[in-house]
């Protein structure tokens, strides 16, 4: 009997932990619903070809480096999959600054950019208090319009995982157009 609740105890314990994480799944599935604030009404992808931002995987620590090469491989995926029209994954050099390669407007004219920040909470950890300040960094997404410079809002959807923001992003593009 005392096996039974122990096997009893691990599986809720195992339940309640899963969903303190968000999923991929669900990512994978959702759709924003504020697509009129962030996506650009003449942002016509069956037309033209989409550049998306990559995450800088030039960086010191071997931990992020590996972190952002993962992200990024799961973005790549993600867009072979689901995505029917022609895009490529570049730098934000070769989105803001219109190298040669992609300095044709009518051809690429949008760019998906990350914004990347920080967000402040408080409480946290069991035992931490009410007034424990926590800040974690966190990823969301923009259109950058290259012939004009302009920014686009962000989609206020941001996560701590750019994949989970940028798979309901790619959901909603296909979705509205």
């Amino acid at each position: 009997m005392r096996k039974f609740w122990k096997i009893l105890f691990t599986v809720s314990v195992l339940f309640a932990v899963q969903g303190c994480f968000p999923s991929k799944k669900k990512a994978s599935e959702k759709v924003f619903t504020n697509s009129d604030n962030w996506l650009p009404a003449d942002f016509k992808p069956q037309k033209t070809v989409f550049l998306v931002q990559l995450i800088n995987e030039d960086v010191v620590n071997s931990g992020w480096r590996a972190k952002y090469k993962k992200w990024n491989n799961e973005m790549r995926e993600y867009m072979q999959e689901k995505y029917p029209y022609k895009y490529e994954f570049v730098s934000v050099e070769d989105i803001e600054y219109k190298g040669k390669k992609y300095s044709d407007y009518q051809k690429y004219p949008f760019g998906l950019m990350i914004s990347n920040g920080s967000y402040t909470y408080q409480g946290g950890a069991a035992g931490s208090g009410p007034n424990n300040s926590n800040t974690i960094d966190v990823y969301d997404f923009y259109f950058f319009d290259r012939a004009s410079g302009k920014k686009y809002p962000v989609t206020k959807k941001f996560s701590s995982n750019p994949v989970m923001t940028f798979m309901p992003v790619i959901n909603t593009i296909l979705e509205k157009k």
